[in-house]
C-alpha cells in the first residue's frame, strides 16, 4: 500500500502529465476524463486527485481503478 505521505515533496500531477505518463507506458486516451486503455486493461479515475509527481518527477498513481476488458 503506498501511503501518499511517504512521497517526498508530492503535488497533483497536471492532466498533460497524467496524459503524456499513461502514453509512455502503452495507454490511449479516451474520450472521458482520466480513462484510458490498452487493450488489455481499461484504467479509469486516473486525474489530478489521485496521481502524484514528486521532486524528481517520478508519477505515482494512487488511487485508480483498473479492470480487465
Amino acid at each position: 500500500i503506498l501511503r501518499q505521505d511517504l512521497i517526498k515533496d508530492a503535488r497533483p500531477a497536471t492532466v498533460v502529465e497524467i496524459d503524456t505518463y499513461m502514453a509512455a507506458i502503452g495507454f490511449t486516451k479516451m474520450e472521458a476524463l482520466g480513462r484510458y486503455t490498452n487493450g488489455t486493461y481499461l484504467v479509469w479515475d486516473v486525474v489530478p486527485r489521485n496521481v502524484l509527481k514528486d521532486k524528481d518527477g517520478d508519477i505515482y498513481v494512487i488511487d485508480a481503478e483498473i479492470k480487465r476488458g
